[in-house]
């Protein structure tokens, strides 16, 4: 990421993403890490909304089981299993 965006993300929202990445990731992830995961998953969200319709069947499968569910799990409260 090229330009700061620290007043973009709360730090509780960094937080949170944090969490639901760690298990993912060998190493201790930073705010700074979890910006461009932010990032990153919104450009992919905005990429699959502009190609709707295009090729529903691989987006619906990378939407569910590697976005939705570790959220869905975080907003639970639940513990994360790695997929």
């Amino acid at each position: 990421m090229a330009k700061n965006q620290s007043s973009k993300y709360s730090k509780e929202f960094l937080d949170k993403t944090i969490k639901v990445w760690q298990p993912y990731c060998p190493t201790p992830l930073s705010l700074n890490d979890a910006r461009e995961i932010t990032e990153n998953m919104t450009a992919l969200f905005n990429f699959l909304i502009d190609n709707d319709g295009k090729s529903k069947g691989i987006e619906n499968i990378i939407l569910f089981k590697i976005i939705l569910v570790p959220l869905i799990k975080l907003k639970m409260g639940g513990k994360l299993d790695k997929l």
